[in-house]
């Protein structure tokens, strides 16, 4: 059913868009914006298909995958806007397709929804994937999800991987992120007051069977404008940075340190505009084992 609504809107599409090609009437501003929307997306979809054609002949599922359907959401918005005003240049039926091409957006709205939820959670778990790597946690599991692989992390993802930190880029490109295995960085001077704390919640095993990683949570804030924190650093007492914390839209931090010993004493020291906090987070509660 989601493939015949589909077709039939990309038809209704094309058709929309030939009545408006060949009408002398004024343009509005928000039909102009519906046929821009609408050309863009017929053209990436001619653009993906022709860039993945080599693939039609062994898997064509492949070629037209929806995960390069970005542009769906911005079909459905255009159509019934560019069918709406094809009213006036459409010699029979136009009220009648008019209300076709609204009942084909509606009918995608739950399709729309569930696709929205899976590509949600599927985008959490890979940040979540890529922190850990960031981190210099390396664990099968989380490493075959980022990459979307099934076999072993360690013969192929992890000099992938390594080639990413280098150049930094993808998931080594945001503030921070080269700080891992580094001296902490001049702290600022002088340092705001800072509200929060930080614990370890989970212990688990990486690749390296004698050295586990924990995963730490907390939250942090500046008391005065309860602003949240860019990122989060942990720090050893020489100083090192041994892992890092990503903030969240509800100003909590998740992060993970590789070769974690209960024995070693951390200190979580919070990035305020770029600049690392003297006052470190307080550490609360006891390990998760």
């Amino acid at each position: 059913m989601a493939g015949i609504i589909g077709v039939l809107g990309v038809a209704l599409a094309v058709y929309c868009l030939i009545a408006w090609y060949f009408s002398a009437r004024t343009n509005e501003p928000a039909e102009i914006v519906a046929v821009g929307l609408t050309i863009f997306i017929l053209g990436s979809m001619v653009l993906i298909v022709i860039g993945r054609s080599g693939l039609m002949a062994i898997n064509p599922r492949t070629v037209l995958a929806t995960r390069y359907s970005f542009w769906s959401p911005f079909l459905w918005a255009a159509l019934p806007v560019l069918s709406f005003y094809c009213w006036p240049r459409l010699r029979a039926y136009s009220k009648t397709l008019g209300l076709v091409a609204l009942a084909l957006a509606v009918g995608t709205i739950p399709s729309q929804l569930r696709a929205g939820a899976v590509y949600a959670a599927w985008r959490k778990a890979s940040e979540d994937a890529a922190l850990r790597l960031v981190c210099g946690v390396k664990d099968e599991r989380s490493l075959q999800q980022l990459f979307r692989t099934s076999e072993s992390a360690a013969d192929r993802v992890l000099p992938l991987a390594e080639i990413y930190r280098q150049r930094g880029i993808d998931m080594f490109a945001w503030p921070g992120a080269n700080l891992v295995g580094w001296p902490s960085p001049p702290m600022a001077q002088p340092g705001q007051d800072l509200e929060g704390h930080w614990r370890v919640d989970q212990v688990f095993d990486t690749l390296e069977k004698d050295q586990p990683a924990a995963r730490f949570q907390g939250r942090c804030v500046t008391r005065e404008e309860d602003h949240a924190a860019d990122y989060v650093v942990i720090t050893q007492a020489d100083g090192k940075v041994v892992s890092l914390g990503r903030v969240t839209a509800g100003k909590t931090f998740t992060g993970y340190i590789a070769n974690y010993s209960p024995k070693t004493v951390y200190r979580c020291h919070a990035a305020i505009d770029g600049k690392l906090e003297p006052q470190p987070l307080n550490r609360v509660g006891r390990d998760a084992l």
